[in-house]
């Protein structure tokens, strides 16, 4: 692999003791990076962008976070968003087909802890959107709007 060039393994690993992982969470996870960096390019012409205006709202076990700064890049057929803070964030990778998606990649950072969620279903416009999923740790229903 070529991106691990130069890098030495120094310990051996025991796949015994080594934790799973579910890529899903990893995916979501990485997923909150692009919103912790709050930076998105568009990758299509005619996207429509807001790099400062972003905002979201999301509400998970009772508790509203609200969230601001950031990207929002939505498409026909595409939402990439990352609005947010290090200790409060979302990210959205999606694929968009008559204006919703579903099972697309979420993950956030709320509260300082991480959060991904699965299951999910939205709809996505210019303009903003909502989302709604279960977050895969608690198991609690996670809903939100957003605004590009």
């Amino acid at each position: 692999m070529e991106f691990l060039r130069g890098f030495k393994q120094t310990k051996s690993v025991d796949a015994a003791r080594t934790p799973s992982f579910n890529r899903r969470i990893v995916a979501s996870v990485a997923v909150v990076g692009i919103a912790a960096g709050g930076m998105l390019i568009p990758a299509t012409a005619g996207a429509s962008t807001s790099v400062t205006g972003s905002k979201a709202s999301v509400v998970l076990s009772g508790k509203t976070y609200k969230l601001s700064g950031g990207a929002c890049v939505v498409t026909g057929s595409r939402v990439d968003i990352g609005i947010g803070t290090k200790t409060n964030s979302l990210g959205i990778n999606a694929k968009v087909k008559g204006g919703k998606f579903s099972n697309a990649q979420i993950g956030m950072v709320l509260g300082g802890k991480p959060v991904a969620i699965t299951s999910d279903t939205g709809t996505a416009t210019s303009k903003g959107g909502t989302f709604k999923g279960t977050d895969v740790v608690s198991n609690s229903t996670v809903k939100g709007t957003f605004t590009c």
